[in-house]
């Protein structure tokens, strides 16, 4: 699958389901090798990715981009199958989801941990 059916098939679903992204798209004469998307996960979640043809790899270049992110604490992937994408992105979002609740569960009192165990 080229490149583009990828990204076109979790921007669909991103529209769809109300998950903010910025395309990171440079100009010529700019600083390349970054990330092609930047995920805003409710909660202040900031999630880049990488896409790829099936079966590509990054260059070399994105490679130090994307070590450099890591270094600095940011959340990076690389994928070349759209449904990888969305379960990557459906998993940070629910991960933002349950982090909010049990901080509100924590400020009203509540045991998350009680809560959690079934």
């Amino acid at each position: 699958m080229l490149e583009a059916k990828v990204i076109e098939k979790v921007q669909r679903w991103a529209k769809k389901n109300g998950v903010e992204y910025i395309r990171l798209v440079f100009r010529q004469g700019a600083v390349v090798g970054w990330p092609d998307f930047l995920y805003l996960i409710e909660g202040g979640v900031p999630f880049f990715i990488e896409y790829k043809a099936k079966g590509k790899k990054p260059t070399k270049l994105q490679k130090r981009r994307i070590e450099t992110l890591e270094k600095l604490g940011y959340d990076v992937e690389v994928h070349d199958d759209p449904v990888e994408a969305i379960a990557a992105i459906c998993t940070r979002v629910e991960a933002s989801r349950d982090g909010a609740l049990v901080a509100a569960m924590c400020q009203c009192g509540m045991a998350p941990h009680t809560y959690f165990k079934k």
